[in-house]
């Protein structure tokens, strides 16, 4: 008998995959699911056991843990002292899994990389599915019939803590910045949470890191390729700026080694840096990314195409012409005369508003609040003379307004009071209105998608422009 811990989206589509497999499975939590979530279990004929209720955990054969749940958990915990199997719903979907895996990890615009990858791949002929932490199980993709021939894959950290070395054939870790300390506890112990994407079993795996990235390894003595067979050759392909490599065709180009792909090299696995400042400015007006984050990520996509492709990552790039862009990812809603109106609810960390900001055209009238991650906010003081107006507003809305003082802040207790006094004077008609709270959710909203939402209801009326939506 297995048991899958945790009753969210992953857990299910988990008991699922067993439960198509002819596998014995109950699902549990510590935490009561919802009517509706019980009812789609017994709709599923699947076995929910409260916690309260379950055997002795050394009478399982196994234990997947879901994403949400505290690593620190004391019943899994004595599982595993107890040599119980423990594992993640990424590890047993992809025991049914034979085709191809590109994986991407990050703390910020990971979502927006993975979708760009499954469109380069979609436009280059390959079924392709994106899956993982963006919010399509992996054990329902593994279902499918015929299943993709490639599946780009979002891992977070959690997902990553509970796997098995994931068989990816080129894997991505593009940025890092402060997060989920409630279960890693130190930065390092996130990092290192995220380098797990480079323990790759395949052959001829290929890691793709950026320079920031290489930095704080270097800062933290993280070795990121601890099984590194030929130390030579992964020295060769890492830290060569792009501008200066040449594609497999032999054409000048972005994103490979010197002469070949490392695809087609030795069976040592290849560690690449790439470097966002490098990339052709011409490229990227073909593609029509505009914003400096969609271009890093339009850079970080194109490249780890372009090495399992084994073609130019500037060719690739213009596969992005026609990319639909995901909701409440600095998401344009429409304008208020000239002033564009942003609609970035995903942004949960301080790092995220920082590339809001950055990307943002013109003076911002800001919204920020909502539960902190225990950060302090005053890194956003870099664009102090670009926030015209700050409205603050959350559990967190009181340090953010003291960290950004300066900033003359206009402090409210939730959104809904921030925006009805915001809208209790004339909106800006040029720069940016820009939602971008750089905290999560949960003290107002379920989720940031029911917070970005509620801020694009509310400001509909004043538009004078629109845009129409990408499905969420």
């Amino acid at each position: 008998m297995r048991v899958v811990f945790g009753c969210g989206i992953s857990g299910l589509a988990a008991a699922q995959l067993l439960q198509a497999k002819n596998e014995s499975v109950i699902l549990t939590d510590d935490k009561m699911p919802s009517p509706e979530t019980l009812a789609k279990f017994q709709a599923n004929q699947l076995v929910f056991i409260p916690f309260s209720h379950l055997s002795p955990c050394e009478t399982y054969v196994e234990i997947i843990v879901s994403p949400g749940v505290d690593f620190r958990h004391p019943w899994i915990a004595n599982a595993k002292a107890k040599g119980v199997a423990i594992t993640s719903e990424i590890t047993l979907a992809l025991r049914y899994y034979t085709g191809s895996i590109l994986s991407v990890t990050g703390t910020n615009g990971k979502s927006t990389t993975v979708m760009m990858m499954a469109h380069i791949l979609r436009k280059e002929g390959f079924s392709v599915k994106a899956a993982g932490n963006i919010g399509v199980p992996l054990s329902l993709v593994v279902q499918e019939t015929p299943p993709p021939k490639v599946i780009v894959l979002e891992l977070s950290s959690y997902q990553l803590h509970w796997s098995a070395p994931i068989p990816s054939q080129v894997a991505l870790f593009c940025n890092f910045s402060y997060d989920h300390m409630g279960q890693h506890q130190t930065e390092k112990n996130y990092f290192l949470a995220k380098c797990k994407i480079f323990e790759s079993p395949y052959p001829n795996f290929v890691g793709i890191i950026t320079s920031e990235i290489q930095t704080l390894a270097k800062k933290w003595g993280v070795h990121l390729f601890p099984s590194v067979r030929n130390p030579q050759q992964a020295k060769r392909a890492s830290g060569i700026p792009l501008d200066r490599r040449r594609c497999p065709d032999g054409r000048d180009g972005l994103g490979m080694t010197e002469s070949a792909s490392p695809l087609t090299m030795d069976s040592s696995p290849v560690l690449q840096v790439i470097h966002p400042d490098t990339i052709s400015p011409q490229n990227l007006k073909e593609a029509h990314i505009l914003e400096p984050h969609n271009q890093k990520n339009a850079l970080y996509a194109a490249t780890a195409c372009a090495i399992f492709l084994q073609k130019s990552t500037a060719l690739l790039l213009q596969h992005l012409q026609n990319f639909a862009y995901l909701p409440h990812r600095f998401e344009r809603i429409g304008k208020v005369h000239n002033a564009l109106v942003i609609n970035d609810s995903k942004s949960t960390t301080v790092a995220s508003t920082l590339c809001a900001l950055e990307s943002a055209p013109g003076p911002c009238m800001l919204f920020l609040g909502g539960v902190g991650k225990n950060e302090p906010f005053s890194p956003l003081l870099a664009y102090k003379e670009k926030i015209i107006t700050l409205y603050t507003f959350g559990t967190t809305g009181p340090q953010i307004a003291q960290d950004l003082s300066v900033c003359n802040p206009i402090a409210c207790t939730t959104l809904k009071e921030a925006l009805r006094t915001c809208f209790a004077h004339p909106l800006p008609t040029e720069g940016t209105i820009l939602f971008s709270p750089g905290c999560a959710s949960l003290d107002e909203f379920s989720h940031f998608e029911a917070r970005g939402d509620f801020f694009i209801a509310a400001i509909q009326p004043f538009l004078t422009e629109r845009k129409e939506r990408t499905a969420s």
